[in-house]
């Protein structure tokens, strides 16, 4: 799934002007993966990509106070593994330590209509998106005869954490 700028602040986009601008899906991918600063920044020279200390300094202070968790593992590749501290605590204790909501799109198998379900993944250890993607498959499947609903699209819309393992 492409990264989008959705979410990202106009005021965000626009810290990056001319060539420079090409660097933010770069920038969006390296605080996704938790890099530092300093390694987006030897990533992107190393690259061509040659992007203004200050710039990129404040590029990478609004991608991690703008995005969530959920856009964040947009993000990435289909097997990458986001880096936990990205995530925000969510307000309350929880069971297992991640909890990723999901909003499903499908079309129900009786009735031919569109529905859309919320399915939460609770998880003791971060997941990719591949792993978010067998979760809904099997949660729909296991529960088809409930709902009867066939798959067309999912959306990550938020990505809780326990705030007793936050550093």
């Amino acid at each position: 799934m492409p990264f989008t700028f959705k979410g990202l602040a106009p005021e965000i986009i626009s810290i990056l002007t001319g060539g420079a601008a090409a660097a933010l899906p770069f920038i969006v991918h390296g605080v996704t993966a938790g890099l530092s600063a300093n390694a987006i920044g030897e990533a992107l020279q190393e690259a061509g990509l040659g992007v203004r200390r200050n710039s990129l300094l404040a590029a990478v202070r609004g991608v991690r106070e703008s995005l969530t968790g959920a856009e964040l593992v947009k993000g990435l590749g289909a097997s990458e593994l986001p880096d936990p501290s990205i995530f925000r605590g969510s307000y309350t204790f929880m069971q297992r330590p991640f909890a990723y909501v999901v909003q499903v799109f499908g079309t129900n198998a009786t009735t031919g209509a569109e529905e859309t379900r919320n399915i939460t993944i609770s998880s003791e250890e971060v997941l990719s998106n591949d792993d978010i993607e067998q979760y809904v498959g099997d949660i729909l499947e296991a529960s088809y005869s409930t709902y009867n609903l066939e798959l067309d699209s999912y959306d990550v819309t938020q990505v809780l954490v326990d705030p007793r393992i936050l550093p």
